[in-house]
């Protein structure tokens, strides 16, 4: 009879030792790919090229954001370097600037030919973001086409993997 118990003991434990394995698998397998995904840029704008994507996370000043532009016609990863109440400006020279964050000299056309119009010197709106990327040649709020993107155009925000 003790024998009996003893292999009950067994079964119950390995049982309980299968269900720890499992849960834990899906903590760490499953539950990530419900809150994040891996998201990838295949332009040479950002250093990075992998991204994670963590939709609930709430994204400010500094932080790499998914946006879509009609214009470039798909989705964008900028970073935010501008918010409401930040000043978006120009030197004489013509360099843009927000705040004291020099951009660089806008361009007059993409890389493939298409005009484009410099944004223009103002005060950034509330709810309102500057996209930046640090390549001279990224499409990004430097430009009218994309010009300030409101906060509600992004879900979370981004991080890169290096």
């Amino acid at each position: 009879m003790s024998e009996c118990l003893f292999t009950t003991y067994n079964y119950r434990r390995e049982w309980i030792k299968a269900l720890t394995v499992t849960l834990v698998g899906v903590l760490l397998f499953v539950v990530p790919l419900l809150f994040c995904r891996i998201v990838i840029s295949e332009t040479d704008s950002l250093p990075e090229h992998y991204f994670i994507h963590l939709p609930y996370l709430k994204a400010g000043k500094g932080d790499y954001v998914i946006s879509y532009s009609d214009w470039y016609k798909g989705r964008i990863i900028k970073k935010i370097i501008g918010i409401g109440g930040d000043k978006v400006w120009y030197d004489k020279a013509g360099y843009l600037f927000v705040n004291h964050i020099r951009i660089g000299l806008p361009k007059l056309s993409s890389t493939d030919g298409r005009p484009l119009t410099p944004i223009a010197a103002q005060v950034i709106p509330q709810n309102y973001v500057f996209l930046y990327s640090p390549h001279e040649s990224s499409f990004d709020s430097r430009y009218e086409e994309l010009g300030l993107v409101p906060q509600s155009a992004f879900r979370g925000r981004v991080v890169g993997l290096k």
